[in-house]
């Protein structure tokens, strides 16, 4: 059995930017129009963070961290597709 985690998203955007962080505290920053990813150091996070925290709080609902098993035909499925072997 493949056992996955189930993470919450956040995000907010800007004319030139979009900004998520999960739910495990990763975040990452996008150019905006393409949605390339670029480095954090390269945009202004902190403005980002505190409108993503002003606009959608800092928590996470409940269950958003859980630990979800895969059925069997979830699992054969990605195995055919390659995402595991």
């Amino acid at each position: 059995m493949v056992t996955r985690l189930r993470y919450g998203l956040k995000s907010v955007r800007t004319d030139d930017y979009l900004f998520t962080r999960d739910s495990a505290d990763e975040e990452r920053l996008y150019a905006r129009p393409d949605e390339m990813e670029i480095q954090l150091s390269d945009g202004p996070v902190d403005e980002l963070r505190a409108m993503l925290h002003d606009t959608l709080g800092e928590d996470f609902p409940p269950g958003t961290q859980a630990k979800e098993e895969m059925g069997e035909a979830v699992e054969s499925n990605l195995r055919e597709l390659g995402y595991i072997e």
